[in-house]
């Protein structure tokens, strides 16, 4: 049984830290920066393109799903892709 916290694949749990904009990264997220700062395109990309993004590759298909329903709330904007 894999013994990974739900959200990633392999990541060790660590305090979360701050964005140059000042939201929260998650210690479990290995981005620099936050996931409003990477934008919609980005959320979009991870799922597109598995692979695209080494940190985005980390995180299960929920957490990266989450991401982009969130960056679509944000932007007021349609993802660039349903799937």
């Amino acid at each position: 049984m894999d013994a990974s916290p739900p959200h990633t694949r392999g990541v060790r749990i660590s305090e979360a830290r701050r964005c140059g904009c000042g939201l929260k990264v998650s210690g479990t997220d290995s981005h620099q920066i936050c996931s409003s700062c990477l934008g919609l395109e980005h959320a979009q990309e991870a799922i597109d393109n598995p692979g695209s993004c080494g940190h985005c590759a980390r995180l299960t298909v929920k957490s990266l799903h989450r991401r982009l329903a969130q960056q679509v709330n944000l932007s007021g904007r349609d993802p660039p892709h349903v799937h």
